[in-house]
């Protein structure tokens, strides 16, 4: 299966607007990576969501994964 860069970087965020923290291990499970792939993924996504904040209705808000936890969150702004 080939993936497309934009379509994980979307796939995460709903899955994070839905959950708001979610473990690295189970993002993994639910975008349908494994092991290998994630691996090589992962710092792309990071490096990406660094730059990034986003506004739905009234509020803002940022994706961070913290390493030292293994944990993605979603945190407001």
């Amino acid at each position: 299966m080939t993936r497309q860069f934009g379509d994980t970087v979307i796939l995460l965020r709903l899955v994070l607007i839905e959950q708001e923290k979610i473990t690295d291990v189970m993002l993994m499970i639910r975008l349908q990576f494994n092991p290998e792939t994630w691996r090589h993924w992962r710092p792309k996504l990071v490096e990406y969501y660094e730059e990034m904040e986003y506004t739905d209705d009234d509020s803002s808000y940022r994706i961070v994964y913290d390493k030292k936890q293994k944990l993605w969150t979603k945190q407001d702004v």
